[in-house]
């Protein structure tokens, strides 16, 4: 059995490769999304700790472990690694596609939150548009506490109320869906009138070269969060292909 953790994007991808193949899998995401039913997938989801991911797999007999998660999902990465590493499991990561570095004196990298804070306040944002999603919300909390910042987050009411109760008023929450194009950010910036704008480097799945080209049209400084590193012990490639070559040697 093959052990799939995904969400919205590659994790589906890989889900229809793994239907096209015929191949028995689990589908794991962290909260429930829509699922279409297939003859040899089984979904859950559900976050899990080290000691029940152990106990799924040994109850599963799970032989491989798919990571097809959002880059910044460091914690599951991790879960991942310790169990698969007690296991004996390999785990195939499937990754996005990045774009090197833009240079531009508008266009700031930094390795984390806590360092995109103190770019922050370096730049003197007056109004802070945060494209980081709803989980940002809390690490970026020391921030918004005493700054203007407007959140877009994801049109959902789980959303909205995984927002809510971090103390983040509903004025400064945006639901809307991302991935309209360079056009969809420039009015965002416009309308908002926002000086800085935050976002993570998700790729081109998050639509990062979007942001970016607004940011220069717009001469807005935009802070990009750099991804976390994967563990060192898991197989990474980019696509499908690749992805059955790497079946072929540690699952067929």
């Amino acid at each position: 059995m093959i052990l799939l953790f995904g969400g919205t994007t590659e994790g589906k991808r890989v889900a229809n490769y793994l239907n096209t193949a015929q191949l028995d899998y689990i589908y794991s995401t962290k909260t429930t999304i829509e699922f279409e039913g297939h003859p040899n997938a089984q979904y859950r989801y559900g976050a899990f700790t080290e000691d029940d991911l152990a106990t799924f797999i040994d109850e599963k007999t799970v032989k491989l472990i798919l990571d097809a998660s959002h880059p910044f999902a460091s914690q599951l990465h991790q879960t991942i690694a310790e169990v698969a590493f007690k296991r004996s499991i390999p785990v195939i990561r499937f990754e996005r596609v990045y774009f090197e570095k833009v240079i531009h004196p508008k266009i700031h990298y930094v390795s984390s939150f806590e360092a995109a804070i103190e770019k922050l306040y370096q730049l003197e944002c007056y109004h802070l548009l945060a494209l980081t999603g709803v989980q940002s919300i809390v690490p970026l909390k020391p921030y918004w506490f005493e700054k203007q910042v407007t959140f877009r987050i994801l049109p959902r009411e789980s959303s909205i109320q995984q927002a809510l109760q971090t103390g983040l008023a509903e004025k400064n929450i945006l639901t809307e869906m991302p991935g309209q194009g360079t056009t969809q950010e420039i009015q965002l910036i416009q309308n908002l009138r926002v000086d800085c704008i935050l976002t993570k480097n998700s790729g081109e799945s998050g639509f990062l070269s979007s942001k970016i080209e607004a940011a220069i049209q717009t001469q807005t400084n935009l802070i990009i969060v750099e991804r976390p590193t994967v563990p060192e012990s898991f197989q990474i490639v980019y696509t499908e292909q690749e992805l059955a070559e790497q079946l072929k040697t540690l699952y067929l």
